[in-house]
């Protein structure tokens, strides 16, 4: 679910949580390819006009160091 305007605090967290909503995108984002620590205040890697060749030669070398797997609901992430 997107934050309209990017406006929210702990009081809308909370309620959207109770809404049964189980993530969010506010609109800031950080140029990282890390897992957030809250999934409710999950923020976007990239915008539009950022230099997305920079950002893609990034992620490239951050896979091709790592690995990732699923097991149940718990995402793991390691070295190669």
């Amino acid at each position: 679910m997107a934050l309209p305007n990017g406006a929210y605090d702990a009081r809308v967290l909370s309620i959207l949580k109770n809404c049964g909503i189980l993530y969010v995108r506010p609109v800031i984002h950080r140029p990282d390819f890390n897992l957030p620590a809250d999934f409710m205040e999950w923020a976007a890697t990239c915008h539009h006009s950022d230099n997305l060749t920079g950002l893609w030669e990034s992620f490239a070398r951050v896979t091709s160091r790592t690995s990732c797997s699923i097991s149940g609901a718990q995402l793991r992430i390691r070295e190669r």
